[in-house]
C-alpha cells in the first residue's frame, strides 16, 4: 500500500531558518544599494564592512544544503523520490527566473534593440535559459553582458543551486548514510584547497562564481542536515555552535574592517559562521534564536527572500536612473542622506514587488506543488 503526503518526518519548519534567510538577503541588498554612487573606497574599514554583504550569499548556500539534504534524506524512502523532488523545485524557481528573462528579452527587442549585438558571443543570452551563467563568466572570464534595463550579473547564484540539484540528489539516493556524511566532510575539509587553486589559476570573479568554489558551503550545510538526524551528535554539536559563532563572527568583523586576508580564508570562516547560524536557528529554546532570527522583520524577509533577491538588482539600472539620477541627487545632492534616501526608495519598492510577486505569481502557482506530493508505502 502507498500513501501520499507532502509533509515529511524532517526536517520540520524552523522558523529560526526563515530568520536566517532573512538576515541573508538583508545582507545582499544593503551591500548592492549602499556602492550608489560609487564613492565607496574598499580601503576605508567602515566602507569595507558595509559592502560584506556577498557573505549573505555564503549563508544562502549554506542554509540550501542544509534543507535540500534535508528533504532528499526524507523523500529517499519515497516511491516518487526523483518526480517528486524535481517538479516541486522547478514550481518553486522556474517561473519567476524564466519570467524575468522573457521579459528581459522583450525589453531587448521593443526597447532597446541597439543591445542585440552586445548579447551575442561570449555574452549570449543562452547562458541565463540554461541556467548556466556562471560557466559563461568562466569563459569570458567577466560578468556577462546584461540587457540595458534588466540586470541580470546576480543569477549566477542562481544557476549554481540549478547545478548542485543535477547530481546531489542522486548522491543522496545512492550513497548510505554513512557514506554520504563523509563524502560531505571530505568535499568541506578540501573546500579551502580548491578555493586556493581556483583563485591562483583563474581568478578572483570565476572562483566566486563557479560551483566547485561553493560546494564546501552546500555540503557543510548538508553535513549538518545529516547530523541533525543523529541525536547524540547533534546534542554534542549544539554545546559548540554558540562559541563558532562567536570566535568567526569576531574574526570576520576584524578581517571586514581591518585586516583584508585571502578570499579562501574569508569565505571558509563565513562558512563555519553559517553553520553555527543555521544550527542555533533550529533550537526554538535559545535566546538568540526567539530575539533574532524568529524575528518577525527577519522572518518577513525571508518568506519574500526569493522575490526580494530577484527584484532587488534585476532592476538595478532602473533604479539609478529614476530614483537616483531623476530625484535623489536633484533633491538632496550626493552623501549619505541621499544614500540612505535611496536604500529606503529603492528597497520599498523591492519588497513591494517580491509582496506582489508572491501573492498574485508565485504563490498560485506553488498551490500547483500539492498534485506531486511524495508517495510513501506503509
Amino acid at each position: 500500500m502507498v500513501r501520499e503526503t507532502g509533509q515529511l518526518e524532517r526536517p520540520r519548519h524552523f522558523t529560526g531558518l526563515d530568520g536566517i534567510r532573512g538576515l541573508a538577503i538583508l545582507m545582499v541588498v544593503f551591500s548592492h544599494f549602499i556602492i550608489v554612487g560609487g564613492d565607496m573606497d574598499v580601503e576605508l574599514p567602515l566602507h569595507r564592512l558595509l559592502m560584506s554583504g556577498h557573505l549573505g550569499v555564503d549563508l544562502f548556500f549554506v542554509l540550501s544544503g542544509f534543507l535540500i539534504t534535508g528533504i532528499l534524506i526524507e523523500g529517499k524512502r519515497s516511491t516518487n523520490y526523483f518526480t517528486a523532488f524535481y517538479v516541486r523545485r522547478a514550481l518553486r524557481i522556474f517561473p519567476l527566473y524564466f519570467g524575468v528573462l522573457i521579459c528581459g528579452w522583450l525589453s531587448v527587442v521593443f526597447l532597446t534593440p541597439q543591445d542585440i549585438p552586445r548579447l551575442s558571443g561570449q555574452d549570449s543570452y543562452v547562458w541565463h535559459w540554461l541556467y548556466a551563467s556562471n560557466i559563461g563568466i568562466g569563459f569570458k572570464g567577466t560578468w556577462l553582458n546584461s540587457p540595458t534595463w534588466v540586470e541580470l550579473s546576480h543569477f549566477w547564484s542562481l544557476a549554481i543551486e540549478e547545478q548542485f540539484y543535477l547530481f546531489w540528489p542522486l548522491l543522496v539516493f545512492l550513497l548510505p548514510m554513512k557514506w554520504l556524511e563523509r563524502l560531505c566532510v571530505l568535499l568541506v575539509l578540501t573546500s579551502p584547497l580548491v578555493l586556493l587553486a581556483l583563485y591562483y589559476y583563474l581568478g578572483d570573479t570565476v572562483t566566486y562564481v563557479s560551483t566547485p568554489g561553493r560546494l564546501g558551503e552546500l555540503t557543510c550545510g548538508a553535513w549538518l542536515s545529516i547530523a541533525l538526524r543523529k541525536p547524540d551528535k547533534w546534542a554534542a554539536l549544539e554545546r559548540y555552535f554558540p562559541i563558532i559563532a562567536l570566535i568567526t563572527g569576531l574574526s570576520l568583523l576584524l578581517e571586514r574592517s581591518f585586516l583584508p586576508i585571502l578570499k579562501p580564508i574569508e569565505q571558509t570562516s563565513m562558512m563555519l559562521f553559517s553553520v553555527a547560524c543555521v544550527g542555533i536557528a533550529t533550537d526554538s529554546g535559545n535566546r538568540v534564536t526567539r530575539v533574532v532570527f524568529q524575528s518577525g522583520m527577519l522572518r518577513w524577509l525571508g518568506t519574500y527572500s526569493y522575490g526580494i533577491y530577484v527584484y532587488h538588482h534585476v532592476f538595478k539600472n532602473a533604479w539609478r536612473q529614476f530614483l537616483w539620477n531623476g530625484w535623489i541627487l536633484p533633491t538632496v545632492g550626493p552623501g549619505w542622506l541621499a544614500k540612505m534616501l535611496y536604500i529606503l526608495s529603492a528597497g520599498g519598492i523591492t519588497l513591494g514587488l517580491a509582496w506582489i510577486s508572491w501573492k498574485f505569481f508565485e504563490a498560485p502557482i506553488l498551490s500547483l506543488k500539492s498534485r506531486f506530493n511524495y508517495r510513501f508505502k506503509e
